[in-house]
C-alpha cells in the first residue's frame, strides 16, 4: 500500500485498486521515510502532511531559527525546487521557502468526511426553561457538561422539545438543535398570570425587565409596598387570589402579581399520544 498520511498511531494509505483508507501501524511495514510516506522529490508536486493534523511553517531558510513567512495546512499543494539535507526549497502560490522534508508528501488523499448524524423531527411540543435560582442555564452541543455551550438561555426561553430523556434533553431553539438537562426545562409556561398554584406550591420570582419585583400588603397595587425582591428569590405560595397569589418569602408574608411569580413544576415528559375518538 501506498501511506499518504499519517495521524497518531494510524496511516492514511491506498490500496494497489485505488480504495482509500486507514491502517494501523502494528500492521504495516514501513520502508524509507522514518515511517511516513516516501519524501519529496525535486522538480515533481508534493503535499503538506503533519501527523497532528496541525498547520507546518514555510520558513525563509533551512533552519528553524529562520523566520517563518507563512503556515500552510495538511494537504496544501506544493512544487518542489530542490531538496538538501532534511528540508525541501518549495513554492506555495507566489510565495517560496523552506520547509522540513518529514511534513511533505509525494501523494495526498483527503480523509473520508462523515456522514453528518440526523437530527430527530421535533416532537411539537413547547417547553421553557426554568432553574430554582432564576440564573440562566447553559445550552449544549452535546448531552453532557463536557460538551461546547452555544451559549446560556435565560429562564423562561420558549424551546420546542426534539427528544426527551431522563438526564438530557434535545431540545430546538430558534433553529438551533442542542440539549439541556431534564431539570431546567418544563412544560409550564412563566409567569402566565393563571393564578391557580395549589397551597404549599414552591415557585421563585420571576421579571421580563430583569427588575426587582414588590411584595404588598394587599392583592392590589393600592397597597403598600412591604419590599421588592431580585428575580429568582425563591418563594413558597399561601394562597391564589385573581392575579395575585399571597406568598411567603425570605421571611415575609405578602402578596405579589401571578405574572412574577413561576411556580415550579414537573420536568416535561415525552410527547403525548396522538388524540384518539374517544378524546375529541
Amino acid at each position: 500500500v501506498q501511506i499518504t498520511g499519517e495521524s497518531g498511531s494510524w496511516y492514511a494509505v491506498v490500496a494497489p485498486d485505488g480504495t482509500a483508507g486507514y491502517m494501523h501501524r502494528n500492521y504495516l511495514r514501513v520502508s524509507g521515510g522514518g515511517g511516513s510516506s516516501s519524501g519529496p522529490a525535486a522538480g515533481a508536486n508534493a503535499w503538506v502532511t503533519s501527523a497532528n493534523g496541525l498547520n507546518v511553517r514555510l520558513r525563509t531558510g533551512p533552519s528553524t531559527r529562520a523566520r517563518i513567512i507563512a503556515t500552510y495546512a495538511p494537504g496544501t499543494q506544493c512544487y518542489v525546487q530542490s531538496v538538501t539535507g532534511g528540508w525541501a526549497y518549495i513554492q506555495i502560490g507566489s510565495f517560496t521557502g523552506y520547509m522540513m522534508s518529514r511534513f511533505l508528501t509525494n501523494s495526498w488523499t483527503p480523509a473520508p468526511t462523515p456522514a453528518p448524524a440526523p437530527v430527530p423531527t421535533p416532537s411539537g411540543y413547547d417547553v421553557w426553561v426554568t432553574s430554582r435560582n432564576g440564573r440562566g442555564v447553559n445550552f449544549r452541543s452535546g448531552p453532557g457538561t463536557r460538551y461546547h455551550a452555544f451559549g446560556v438561555l435565560s429562564v423562561g426561553t420558549k424551546a420546542t422539545m426534539v427528544s426527551y430523556g431522563p438526564q438530557w434533553c434535545m431540545i430546538q431553539v430558534g433553529g438551533q438543535t442542542g440539549y439541556m438537562m431534564t431539570q431546567y426545562l418544563t412544560t409550564t409556561a412563566p409567569g402566565s398570570g393563571s393564578g391557580s398554584a395549589a397551597a404549599g406550591s414552591s415557585g421563585y420570582v420571576v421579571s421580563a425587565n430583569g427588575k426587582a419585583v414588590n411584595l404588598r400588603t394587599g392583592p392590589s397595587k393600592s397597597y403598600p409596598v412591604i419590599r421588592s425582591f431580585r428575580v429568582g428569590t425563591p418563594l413558597t405560595v399561601l394562597q391564589s387570589y385573581p392575579g395575585w397569589y399571597q406568598i411567603q418569602i425570605s421571611g415575609y408574608t405578602g402578596y405579589m402579581m401571578d405574572s412574577f411569580v413561576q411556580v415550579l413544576a414537573a420536568p416535561p415528559t415525552t410527547p403525548p399520544s396522538p388524540a384518539t375518538p374517544t378524546d375529541l
